[in-house]
């Protein structure tokens, strides 16, 4: 593993097939569910393309939600949370 993926062998998984990042909604949006929709948008366009492992390094309550479940802390940082959902092809 080089580079950011680093990081999967001190969780003793590999590394995903997709990621997601954060997810930024301006102020004046936020509890309108603007970054779930762009998470469930960002699911349907991997499940079209074949789906595959799916890593968020996320708020957990909106990820918990939409069915990924907590893999353990990114490398050496504790406050980094890696969580990852199977997603299958149509």
């Amino acid at each position: 593993m080089v580079g950011s993926d680093e990081g999967y062998g001190t969780m003793g998984v590999d590394p995903p097939d997709w990621r997601t990042t954060c997810f930024f909604v301006d102020c004046d949006h936020r509890r309108e569910g603007v970054a779930k929709a762009a998470l469930e948008g960002a699911l349907c366009f991997i499940t079209a393309k074949g789906g595959g492992t799916v890593d968020g390094y996320p708020t957990e309550s909106m990820y918990l939600d939409l069915g990924f479940r907590p893999l353990g802390s990114f490398g050496t940082s504790e406050r980094v949370m890696v969580m990852r959902k199977v997603v299958h092809s149509r």
